[in-house]
């Protein structure tokens, strides 16, 4: 150590700075916290709803694609169930003009009325389906009349 003034000077000064941040730092911080709180009581109460109505509108007018696929495949569903409806009612509109004769189904005419007619209310319930949901209820219930009517044949 020196006896030079100067130098003494800047250690003191040197000191008192780093005794500065010590002790001072937690004392701005703790007078610094309070509108530290105000400012993130704003920004959860007034900001973050802004943001949450800023994502549902722009939710509402963006184009969902995956729903637009699943409709899509939906769709073709119940085409595939009305082609498949077609094909079966020509099948059972024959065995109704043979009444059965040379099947296993001869002088059953009321059970083949019964098959047709439900085949046939089958496929007017698919054209007639407007909602995904009615159309999923509709193909669901042509395959259940479609296994019934390939099994007794």
């Amino acid at each position: 150590m020196s006896n030079d003034p100067t130098e003494q000077g800047k250690n003191d000064n040197k000191q008192f700075w780093i005794a500065m941040t010590v002790l001072g730092a937690p004392v701005v911080l703790f007078f610094a916290w309070g509108p530290i709180l105000w400012i993130l009581a704003f920004l959860v109460t007034f900001i973050v709803p802004v943001i949450g109505l800023i994502l549902i509108i722009r939710s509402q007018f963006s184009v969902d694609h995956d729903s637009e696929a699943v409709n899509n495949e939906i769709d073709a569903l119940a085409a595939d169930a009305s082609f498949d409806l077609s094909e079966q009612i020509i099948v059972w509109d024959k065995l109704m003009f043979t009444q059965g004769i040379g099947t296993a189904l001869e002088g059953r005419e009321k059970v083949i009325a019964d098959i047709y007619r439900r085949l046939m209310n089958a496929r007017d319930e698919i054209s007639a389906a407007q909602t995904t949901k009615h159309k999923v209820e509709a193909v669901l219930a042509a395959d259940s009349i479609l296994a019934t009517s390939r099994s007794v044949v």
